[in-house]
């Protein structure tokens, strides 16, 4: 698909987040890294090795469903956010890191902080000639209306892990 090269590598997107269970807030960021990376660039999606309640493995196989996109398996490459643009940078010289607005202004500042600086013990963990991080549109919204009574906007935007869990603890699986 044409990918542009760029000093040896190629450009890349990329999504990482801890995602305890996938949802559809996920799907729409994961969707804004596809249409980013839609031409000329490598698309990356990794999940933290967070196992609460999903095993590891579990979570990335119900990700892969939803986002119908492989996921990275969870290993030393994507255990938090700084082994995984390390991973990323390895590959990337230009890279786009998507967030949603819960995290795009700390990614943005560790981004800032540690790209191509050296950490305590003298190491640069990572280093991009060009980096972007690529806010989803939309915020996040707080919502106490039961997920059937919302319509698909209100429930992209308020859709989390915890909501989720608390359902499925009260065996409210609709």
């Amino acid at each position: 698909r044409g990918k542009r090269i760029l000093m040896g590598k190629t450009k890349g997107v990329g999504f990482y987040g801890k995602v305890r269970i996938p949802t559809i807030g996920h799907r729409e960021a994961i969707n804004t890294a596809k249409t980013l990376a839609q031409n000329d660039s490598d698309l990356h999606i990794g999940l933290s090795g967070t196992s609460n309640p999903l095993t590891p493995e579990l979570k990335r196989r119900h990700a892969e469903m939803l986002f119908n996109h492989p996921v990275m398996p969870a290993s030393k490459h994507t255990s938090n956010i700084i082994s995984f643009l390390k991973n990323m940078a390895s590959q990337h010289d230009d890279f786009t890191l998507v967030a949603g607005s819960d995290r795009a202004k700390e990614y943005h500042a560790l981004l800032s902080k540690y790209n191509g600086k050296a950490d305590q013990a003298g190491i640069v963990p990572f280093h991009f000639k060009k980096w972007r991080v690529h806010q989803v549109d939309g915020q996040r919204v707080n919502s106490n209306k039961h997920p059937t009574q919302m319509n698909k906007e209100e429930l992209t935007r308020s859709v989390s892990a915890t909501k989720l869990e608390k359902l499925a603890r009260t065996g409210d699986w609709k």
